[in-house]
């Protein structure tokens, strides 16, 4: 298989499985917020625990699979198979060790982390998480491995085992605690069953779950593939002396530590918030129950909502640390920077429309999707602004880490995670600027760390960017998509009387506008296409209808 179809094949993988997560975790994160007893308070206890689980995870596992990634891609470029598997033998020795600590550590200190972000009815649900960070650091240091390999299956398939149970088992649980605390009336520590409180500990059950079968499918898959790889060691031509397991020890640690720093600043914005928003709210004299309220709308809708679209860049972004290091690693630059050109075209063309429909549908959007909790519009409107900044910041991480520029992106996000912090305590308070406060402070933190890494990864490589096909003709699209959707809207509230189908036509409509217009401003060229899976197809389709 040629390098472009590797790497096309790659990116197809991971967009389906990352399409199929994002759809699986939209369901359930809808189904629970529309229980009843659940709703805003629910999801602002649910997201407090899950947001410091996700603090352990990024310390303990995220980095690992970028790292070990690309280790054993720059090994495999040069046929030592040998040498990957060494370190990916070293790697699952040394982070599943960390694992276990990660998983002490936010068993032991569930309680006062609580406290200090103010809402200390989540407690319950860091103890329920904490064995997740051991066995989500199994299944990074595989993830990592065949990622390294270009084999994504594994990884997809993991990833969708484990949003498949989550999905299954946080509705489920949710649903029984419910039934039997107000039918059974079945109390817990005090309290009924089906109690928000119990209920959010019901629903990070399945989380657990979930990444237990997920690190079941890779040890299976691991086990299946074991024969072949093994005889790709025995046959590899290249003789190479093993690398000793304390300097294996010391490039995986070396590289994963900033990987990590950067992806827990990567989601710096809702730890930033976990830690203020709660506390500033009630320090302007909002009580308890109503900042537990508005919280929840903030991580529970607009969270949601916000990271949707994501699915599908997380491939582009995903499928690129291994390219671009595989690329480098044998001194191809041309490939390193159409890869990363490529990527950037179609995050923008993904995370513009995205920001901008979200944002002038978002209080139908949240009729719709939540007619028993449809509070908070307002806010997701705000919040859907960072998308595409967001998006921005997670392709340049790749493109940055395959360039072996690891730390680039980890300073970029802590900048502007100071100047959220800053943000956060100025305007929370503010009267004018309540809640809101804490989404206008995101966009902001998102848009420095893009510029910062954009800034540096022109300085490392030269790119086949134009400011036409990056910026104007998208915004001259995406204008012309919002301004539909915003006509449809009203035009169909009027005569149909109903938000639910008004709001999916006027997304229906708006989406195909935004179609037409990239085509007809030739947007994407033909080699764009070819870097697309099927993109071959498409574009003779489209030639023939004199369309590209």
């Amino acid at each position: 298989m040629s390098k472009k179809q590797t790497f096309i094949a790659g990116v197809l993988i991971i967009l389906i499985s990352q399409f199929i997560i994002k759809i699986l975790g939209f369901v359930y994160r809808v189904v629970i917020t529309n229980i009843n007893g659940f709703g805003d308070e629910g999801n602002s206890l649910y997201s407090t625990g899950f947001k410091v689980y996700l603090v352990l995870l990024a310390v303990s596992t995220t980095g690992i699979p970028a790292a070990l990634a690309k280790l054993v891609s720059e090994k495999a470029a040069v046929g030592d198979y040998k040498g990957a598997h060494r370190m990916f033998r070293v790697a699952f020795f040394l982070f599943t060790s960390i694992g276990i600590l990660g998983s002490v550590i936010l068993f032991a200190a569930s309680k006062p982390i609580s406290v200090w972000v103010g809402n200390p009815d989540a407690e319950i649900v860091m103890y329920v998480l904490a064995p997740s960070v051991f066995f989500v650091a199994i299944a990074s240091v595989f993830r990592g491995y065949f990622q390294g390999l270009y084999d994504m299956r594994a990884q997809a398939g993991s990833q969708v085992i484990d949003q498949l149970a989550k999905c299954t088992f946080t509705i489920g649980f949710v649903y029984l605690f419910m039934i039997l605390g107000q039918q059974a009336g079945i109390m817990f520590a005090g309290t009924s069953l089906a109690s928000t409180k119990n209920m959010a500990a019901g629903a990070t059950l399945g989380t657990t779950l979930g990444t237990i079968a997920s690190a079941i499918y890779l040890l299976w898959y691991y086990s299946r593939k074991k024969r072949s790889l093994w005889e790709e060691i025995r046959n590899q031509s290249v003789v190479k002396a093993l690398d000793p397991v304390r300097d294996i020890m010391k490039r995986l640690i070396k590289l994963s530590i900033p990987i990590s720093l950067g992806s827990i600043i990567l989601t710096i914005a809702g730890i930033v918030d976990l830690a203020t928003v709660m506390n500033r709210l009630q320090a302007s004299g909002v009580s308890y129950e109503q900042a537990k309220d508005l919280f929840g709308i903030l991580t529970g809708k607009g969270d949601v909502l916000v990271n949707f679209p994501l699915a599908l860049n997380i491939a582009f972004a995903t499928a690129l640390v291994p390219a671009v290091a595989g690329a480098m690693a044998v001194k191809d630059t041309k490939t390193a920077s159409n890869r990363i050109s490529f990527s950037l075209k179609i995050t923008i063309l993904i995370g513009l429309p995205a920001s901008i429909g979200l944002s002038v549908l978002a209080d139908p959007i949240i009729h719709t999707l939540f007619p028993n909790a449809n509070a908070g519009g307002y806010l997701v409107a705000i919040s859907a602004l960072s998308i595409i900044f967001i998006a921005l910041a997670q392709t340049l991480a790749g493109a940055l880490q395959g360039l072996g520029m690891v730390i680039v992106p980890a300073v970029a996000l802590i900048v502007g995670a100071a100047v959220k912090l800053a943000l956060n305590y100025t305007l929370i308070p503010n009267p004018a600027f309540g809640i809101k406060g804490a989404a206008i402070s995101s966009i902001v933190c998102y848009l420095i760390a893009t510029a910062i890494s954009m800034i540096a990864l022109l300085r490392k490589i030269k790119l086949n960017i134009s400011f036409a096909d990056f910026l104007l003709k998208p915004a001259i699209a995406v204008t012309a998509m919002g301004v539909t959707a915003i006509f449809i809207y009203r035009a169909m509230s009027t005569y149909i009387h109903s938000v639910s189908v008004s709001t999916l036509l006027a997304i229906s409509i708006a989406a195909l506008v935004y179609a037409l217009m990239l085509l007809s401003l030739k947007v994407l060229t033909r080699d764009d296409f070819k870097m697309l899976p099927y993109g071959d197809k498409i574009s003779n389709v489209l030639i023939k209808m004199n369309l590209l």
